[in-house]
Formats: structure tokens, sequence, C-alpha cells
């Protein structure tokens, strides 16, 4: 319970400094199916990079730091090369078994 509740203060705190929200997942339920995604797994990464360019545009680097777990894409943000091709490795990394 008390991991539940830190998290999510952890996740308020990082939305109220930044002034920004994320799509959030438990990559384990997505791979089973079980999570419901409010649109096509592509699209809510799409829409994640835009949030992340604008913060690093912003903020540098240094708001990753401080990034709740759980933020659709983000682990491999600092990795890609061409956004299209990120999507997909990330779309294909979330959805092995």
């Amino acid at each position: 319970m008390e991991t539940i509740q830190l998290d999510q203060f952890t996740k308020a705190v990082f939305w109220k400094k930044y002034k920004v929200n994320f799509v959030v997942y438990e990559k384990e339920l997505i791979q089973k199916g079980v999570q419901n995604l409010e649109a096509p797994l592509d699209i809510l990464l799409r829409f994640n990079e835009e949030i992340f360019n604008y913060l690093d545009q912003t903020f540098g680097e240094e708001w990753q730091k401080e990034a709740p777990a759980g933020i659709l894409g983000l682990e491999d943000w600092g990795k890609r090369t061409d956004s299209r091709e990120n999507q997909r490795k990330i779309k294909e990394k979330i959805l092995q078994n």
C-alpha cells in the first residue's frame, strides 16, 4: 500500500512541477492485453514523444531523472534515432511476451 501511495505522490509532484501529463501504463498488463488503451499504441507513443520534445526543449534532460515510472516510451526515449522507427521498436518491445 505504501508503494502505491508513494508512486501516486511522485506522479502528482511531477505533473504539478512540469505542468504536463503522460500516458502511463503497466508494461505487463499491455503485454497480456489487459490494460485498455484509450487510443492505438502508436498514437499514444507519438503523444508522449511530443511532450518529451517539449520538456527537453524547455528543461533540458533533467526532467527525465524526476519522471515517475511507467511513462509510455520514456525508457527508450534517450536511445531514439528516427521517431517512426523508434515508435515501431518501442511498440514491439512492449508487446513482446
